[in-house]
């Protein structure tokens, strides 16, 4: 983790790496013998994937939705930046209630 980060985005990380956890990926070596950093793109997606759920819940994403709370609200709420936030709304369909509700 990056403690130069902001919290939002220091709390996705370690959310992240919870989340390799709770998947039981198995633990490698960070760099190759070049000095490369391996990288499993289908892992790192997977992790990311929970960690966003983990954060903010579909119901969560709803409910931001539904009660109209402004994003630095949520991103207060939830300990999340804005990016993550964005994330989560768009992936929870939350995004798209919001815009038919408000029409």
């Amino acid at each position: 983790m990056n403690d130069s980060h902001e919290p939002g985005r220091q709390n996705s990380s370690a959310s992240h790496e919870i989340a390799h956890a709770l998947l039981m990926h198995p633990p490698g070596p960070a760099l190759d013998l070049r000095g490369c950093r391996h990288w499993d793109g289908e892992i790192e997606e997977e992790a990311d994937w929970l960690a966003g759920n983990l954060l903010i819940t579909n119901e969560a994403a709803w409910s931001i939705a539904r009660s109209g709370l402004s994003p630095e609200g949520a991103m207060l709420r939830f300990g999340v930046s804005r990016k993550m936030l964005t994330w989560r709304m768009n992936k929870s369909g939350a995004s798209a209630r919001r815009g038919r509700s408000a029409s």
